[in-house]
């Protein structure tokens, strides 16, 4: 099965949510939203698509993966 790199982006740098693209190491604004990895058959995503967030509640943690994310869900962001 093809791996596939999906990097989903915003057409205008000013577009709603900028402050939480800016980079740490540098200060520098970054048109990237997110970047998925697919290993699947499924068809690429369309402009709409709503983006998934990833949260790690502590209280929810298995001691024995304790990097793993806990909870999903779709966010608010849309691919355009």
């Amino acid at each position: 099965m093809p791996k596939r790199l999906i990097i989903f982006k915003t057409e205008s740098l000013s577009s709603p949510g900028w402050e939480d693209r800016l980079l740490s190491h540098t200060g520098a604004l970054t048109s990237i939203l997110a970047e998925h990895y697919d290993y699947s058959d499924k068809p690429l995503p369309k402009i709409g698509d709503r983006l998934r967030n990833f949260a790690q509640f502590k209280e929810s943690t298995d001691p024995q993966f304790p990097a793993t994310s806990t909870h999903v869900r779709w966010g608010d962001r849309f691919y355009s």
